[in-house]
């Protein structure tokens, strides 16, 4: 089993335990769990343009993959019709993608 390491972006958290997972697929669903439990703090920065990362690194802290969360919000246009932001990142809703 190889022992993966994950840390929150903004934060001074530092995981010097690591969890050891069977599978790279198992920590990408360990990450996952991370961020979403992460969010419901963190969602009001998510649609001013900001994101939640959790970067996992091997043991030689080689950095295998990011999850991110972002949002953006919706604004009217001249015609009032809502669209999305162009300054903002993120898709139409708060999205979650692999980095």
């Amino acid at each position: 089993m190889a022992r993966y390491y994950y840390s929150i972006e903004g934060t001074n958290l530092v995981d010097h335990q690591g969890s050891e997972h069977s599978s790279l697929m198992d920590a990408h669903a360990e990450a996952v769990l991370t961020l979403a439990e992460l969010l419901p703090s963190k969602t009001a920065g998510l649609f001013r343009g900001g994101a939640v990362q959790v970067t996992v690194s091997d043991e030689g802290g080689l950095v295998l993959f990011t999850v991110e969360a972002s949002g953006t919000i919706a604004s009217p246009d001249a015609s009032g019709r809502l669209v999305r932001s162009k300054e903002l990142r993120g898709g139409s809703a708060a999205r979650l993608r692999c980095l």
